[in-house]
């Protein structure tokens, strides 16, 4: 997902799986560039993606923030794919998707302190801060999730959600 107009490449979220006529030549890119990188276990590899080119612009030999919804969607647990990667047993086939998964990160669209409990917030909200924490304009607050059959569901889920979080503030 795309970040602010502050960011436009800033990380505010994310959708698996991605739905892009290259969404296979990016996956077998990624395979070919992780195996000849040197790392063990799960790493990140981001690509820029525009109407006209992909391009592979970093390898972070970490977990990403895409954890979440690959794992939504494929029902794999990545942390055990990356333990597993450690002691050199390798996944036969990349998981497939089953469904769609997205992820947005609310940002404040002003001051604010949350007035909530973290048990009062609803089960499709994750980074939940302490009641009482302040924020400035402009920062992370919390994540969104949704999950469903197609793309545009899903994406229609998250909106929704994202509208009764933003009462919430």
């Amino acid at each position: 997902m795309r970040g602010s107009d502050d960011a436009p490449f800033g990380f505010s979220g994310s959708v698996t799986p991605l739905d892009h006529p290259m969404a296979g030549t990016i996956a077998d890119w990624a395979e070919r560039i992780a195996a000849s990188s040197g790392l063990t276990g799960c790493i990140g590899i981001d690509f820029m993606v525009t109407p006209r080119n992909i391009r592979a612009i970093e390898i972070n030999p970490r977990f990403q923030g895409t954890v979440d919804t690959v794992e939504a969607a494929t029902g794999v647990n990545l942390f055990r794919l990356h333990y597993d990667a450690c002691r050199g047993r390798l996944p036969e086939r990349r998981p497939v998707p089953t469904c769609y998964a997205a992820r947005k990160i609310i940002f404040a669209e002003r001051s604010l302190t949350v007035r909530h409990s973290p048990e009062s917030w609803p089960g499709y909200v994750t980074d939940i801060p302490w009641q009482g924490t302040a924020f400035l304009k402009g920062d992370a607050v919390v994540s969104v999730n949704a999950v469903g059959r197609t793309h545009d569901g899903c994406i229609g889920r998250l909106r929704n959600h994202i509208t009764a979080v933003q009462q919430m503030f």
